[in-house]
Formats: structure tokens, C-alpha cells, sequence
């Protein structure tokens, strides 16, 4: 867990139509693709957060705020074993 100050949040759509983040932090910025994530970000902005991060490359990506997890975790598929993609 990481705790995190949300300066901002825009919601966008991915090239294939998912409905995603993009949150600026006082600490970096963040992308959440869990939906049932959304509301509980957006009620927070500029309040000190509990946040899970999954890194995947150079993006990191909530996957649990507060009390809440995402029900699915997002997929890694790996090229080998020390790449993820």
C-alpha cells in the first residue's frame, strides 16, 4: 500500500472503448481501469489515500483505494520470465 495525494482525475477511452483514468498525484501520476475504483478516487481528491499499485512497464496502476480491491487484477503476460508486458 502507498498513500497518495490525488491532485486531479480525467476520465478517458482506451483505443479499444474502455473507460479508464488518469489520475495526477502530488507523488506521480497513476492510471485505474477498475471501474469500481472510480467513485471512491474521485470522492478523495486532494485527501491523503491508501492506494495498491500494480507497475506494468513504466505505467503504474491502482487496483485498490481505501477499503476496496479490484475484482479481477489486471492481466501480466510475460515475454519470459524477467519481462513483463
Amino acid at each position: 500500500m502507498k498513500t497518495i495525494t490525488i491532485k486531479t482525475i480525467e476520465e478517458k477511452v482506451a483505443k479499444n472503448g474502455g473507460k479508464y483514468l488518469a489520475i495526477v498525484a502530488e507523488e506521480g501520476r497513476y492510471s485505474c481501469w477498475q471501474a469500481v475504483l472510480f467513485q471512491t478516487l474521485q470522492d478523495n481528491i486532494g485527501k491523503p489515500l491508501e492506494v495498491d499499485i500494480a507497475t506494468k512497464g513504466e505505467y503504474e496502476n491502482i487496483i485498490g483505494a481505501g477499503n476496496l480491491k479490484a475484482l479481477t487484477p489486471p492481466r501480466f503476460v510475460q515475454k519470459n520470465r524477467d519481462e513483463a508486458i
